[in-house]
């Protein structure tokens, strides 16, 4: 039966092409100034106290139509559900990550409010009604123009998270900018190091090297600088002495010892990922915006099986 209802799985989707869900993810701002960037796709801005992230996306609830068996319309409905939520969560990573290289502040969209509109012929007409709605209900504070929100902006564009390299470095990276923030520096700069390994693999799989890259090497493939290699390789090595695993001495001081190098390593993973991006568009495997939703599914449905199902993940059972 599951078979049956993966063949009709294209056409269902098909069906549900002209909806749209509109998502706003509402914290409590953790910047001490106003900040807004919008696109046709995902969004960020301040609203008095509290900062607004914001995509949008396709509308795949309901598939459970399926299948006549409940078992297997609820397996196919779960999958598409987690399907959506990596598109979403890809679109809101994009200003997620922007905001993390711009301005060094960690958001996490994981615990903020959620609200949603269905963009739906007859209901909501178009998206941008939907955000005049919940502009309506926080509005834009003002924000005067910048060279941070201009880069802040160029970071937006640039990035694609939907695809999978992509969006575990920025991950990486957001996660490195959260924890340095909280002063656990030897987990901040393991963080980093989870960036240049991500930057590896990619590599391999983009053909830029023919066998898994060491740190240094991967940086010589995206075009990083003799200096930026050593960097990496040198990262590396700390992450095995103190972040992978206990340290034999020192722990106390690793801040005071290396203090200098981890602002000069997160310089460095910055430009990394900048040449992972720009590598990305010329090699493109998942298109970041789609003009239709089932049929940007067909072409990706394998990788979204290895992304957001549970065939790579231990046995939570033992």
């Amino acid at each position: 039966m599951l078979p049956a209802a993966l063949r009709r799985l294209p056409a269902v989707l098909q069906e549900s092409d002209s909806r749209l869900d509109v998502v706003n993810r509402t914290m409590q701002s953790p910047l001490a100034f106003p900040i807004a960037f919008m696109s046709q796709t995902c969004w960020t801005y301040t609203s008095a106290q509290h900062l607004v992230l914001g995509a949008v996306g396709p509308s795949w609830r309901g598939i459970r139509r399926v299948s006549k068996d409940s078992e297997i319309g609820s397996l196919v409905s779960d999958f598409m559900h987690f399907a959506s939520q990596y598109i979403f969560r890809s679109r809101i990573v994009r200003v997620q990550a922007g905001i993390a290289l711009t301005f060094d502040v960690a958001c996490d969209f994981r615990d903020a409010d959620f609200s949603r509109i269905t963009i739906v012929p007859g209901s909501w007409p178009n998206v941008e009604a939907a955000l005049r709605h919940f502009r309506g209900n926080r509005p834009i504070a003002a924000v005067r123009a910048s060279q941070k929100l201009r880069e802040l902006a160029a970071w937006v564009t640039m990035l694609n998270p939907l695809d999978p390299f992509i969006h575990r470095a920025l991950f990486q990276f957001w996660r490195s900018c959260a924890l340095a923030n909280g002063a656990f520096w030897e987990d901040a700069m393991t963080a980093l190091d989870g960036v240049a390994a991500v930057a590896g693999e990619a590599a391999q799989s983009w053909h830029l090297v023919s066998a898994q890259p060491t740190r240094q090497q991967a940086g010589e493939a995206f075009g990083l600088s003799a200096r930026d290699q050593s960097q990496l390789e040198f990262l590396y090595q700390l992450r095995c002495a103190f972040g992978a695993h206990p340290p034999p001495s020192k722990w106390w001081d690793f801040a005071e010892l290396y203090d200098s190098q981890l602002d000069e390593f997160r310089r460095v993973i910055t430009r990394l990922i900048r040449s992972m991006g720009l590598r990305e568009s010329v090699v493109r495997r998942v298109e970041p915006n789609p003009s239709c939703w089932s049929e940007w599914f067909v072409e990706n449905a394998e990788l979204l099986l290895q992304l957001v199902w549970f065939t790579k993940l231990p046995d939570l059972k033992g």
